[in-house]
């Protein structure tokens, strides 16, 4: 899995489809901040449409980022909103993982280890609970 701390560029990457992509933006602390929670709620600093095409080239397994949602809010003028979800998930099939905290692996500048992700035994969700680790 490789970690990019936004908005620095990406390392270099060429996943073969059994590897992840995560982005640190530093927004994971804001979900617990009680003085202004529109902070965590009101926009994403996230990808844009033509961001999430370049993602998808590179074939990763999963991209995700600790923010509620993948792409820009609001968009880039001329986006579409939430595009990213298209792009990545129904076109071509690539997991999308959210709220994840990366901060540590930025901090410690890590940009490769190994990813396990354990899921809850559910059926019929939409959206699923994870249990993300990372170890280096």
């Amino acid at each position: 899995m490789a970690v990019a701390t936004w908005p620095r560029r990406l390392p270099a990457l060429c996943c073969d489809g059994d590897e992840a992509v995560a982005f640190c933006r530093a927004r994971i602390e804001l979900l617990v901040d009680k003085q202004n929670p529109s902070l965590w709620a009101g926009s994403i600093p996230g990808i844009t449409n033509e961001a999430s095409v370049f993602l998808a080239g590179l074939k990763p397994m999963a991209v995700g980022a600790d923010t509620w949602g993948l792409g820009a809010v609001p968009p880039r003028a001329g986006d579409k909103i939430f595009y990213d979800h298209v792009v990545l998930l129904k076109k071509h099939g690539i997991y999308i993982l959210e709220t994840m905290n990366t901060g540590r692996l930025a901090d410690e500048g890590l940009h490769e280890f190994m990813f396990v992700l354990g899921q809850a035994r559910l059926k019929g969700a939409v959206q699923m609970i994870i249990n993300p680790v990372a170890m280096w």
